[in-house]
């Protein structure tokens, strides 16, 4: 009997998953923070406002009026364009299983 391929690919998806995260070392929980008080808070509410006053400045739009307009680089005509790439379940579970957890990406110069 042959498994259609979408059965196939969740049981792979699902596997990879749990795979993934039994060899997860970190721990994704907010610890207690310190106010300008000096007391500790651990509501999980009054943290989110701690943090949110912390960092607002970096969580507000920003002005773009002065960023500067990229030289354009491609040269060629727009249908040459690599808009769509076309992938199929197969190779892209055989790329996920070959990759090796415990490894982190080097300094390629790609953002993550």
């Amino acid at each position: 009997m042959r498994i259609s391929w979408q059965k196939r690919f969740k049981k792979i998806g699902n596997l990879f998953v749990a795979c993934v995260r039994s060899k997860s070392k970190t721990n994704v929980k907010v610890g207690s923070i310190i106010n300008e008080h000096g007391q500790f808070i651990s509501d999980a509410q009054e943290k989110a406002e701690l943090l949110n006053d912390f960092f607002w400045s970096v969580l507000t739009k920003e002005d773009i009026s002065g960023v500067p307009v990229p030289d354009q680089c491609f040269d060629e005509e727009q249908d040459c364009r690599l808009l769509h790439t076309a992938t199929d379940p197969e190779t892209t579970a055989a790329k996920l299983w070959n990759l090796k957890p415990a490894k982190a990406a080097g300094d390629d110069n790609m953002p993550p």
